[in-house]
């Protein structure tokens, strides 16, 4: 790796000249529009990271994963219709894609912005069976379970979700929740404070 690349923390503060940077290298390669797209995704820049991703597709038709983080972009954007299609779309393409293992997340993220919350836990257990040390699934499963009064489970997830990220607290969860609209990042902040998050 080259030393000269800044070290990045959090996509949040990507700057927008780096992402141009990569596009200009090579404007027509999908994985270029794909990686801006996800990088944009977590910096809260959702039309532009749906714009990318859409651009990748429009380069690559059949890139299971770009539909795949299109469907989180738009289920972070509240489009859940547009979240759910794109999801399965991703999983038409490639059924077999070791990728697939996020789409019940994926899935649980558009599922808890249209307040459909038993369907976001159900896929959030899905998704932390799958995968035990995805972190964002335990954090939205522990948010889903607050949500419905289910606290047992809420600081059992909880707890996982702080043994795989000791540093979480509600002002990390306000600073990097990369949701767009305000009514969705106050629920997570709901959530997360009604399963024991300080």
């Amino acid at each position: 790796m080259s030393q000269n690349l800044p070290l990045i923390k959090s996509t949040q503060f990507v700057p927008k000249a780096l992402t141009s940077d990569t596009l200009s290298l090579d404007a027509q390669e999908p994985w270029a529009h794909l990686s801006v797209g996800m990088i944009n995704c977590y910096a809260r820049r959702h039309e532009e990271a749906i714009d990318d991703l859409s651009k990748a597709l429009k380069l690559n038709p059949n890139s299971s994963l770009a539909y795949l983080w299109l469907g989180l972009v738009y289920g972070y954007s509240g489009q859940v219709e547009l979240a759910l299609e794109s999801l399965d779309r991703a999983y038409q393409i490639s059924p077999r894609d070791p990728f697939n293992q996020s789409t019940a997340i994926f899935k649980s993220v558009a599922l808890f912005t249209a307040r459909r919350d038993v369907e976001a836990r159900d896929l959030a257990r899905e998704a932390v069976k799958a995968q035990p040390e995805l972190v964002g699934a335990w954090r939205l499963l522990a948010i889903t379970c607050a949500l419905l009064g289910e606290l047992e489970e809420a600081r059992f997830a909880l707890a996982e979700v702080k043994r795989l990220q000791p540093t979480i607290s509600l002002a990390w969860g306000e600073k990097f929740g990369p949701w767009a609209r305000a009514e969705d990042l106050k629920r997570y902040l709901e959530g997360l404070k009604l399963a024991g998050l300080e």
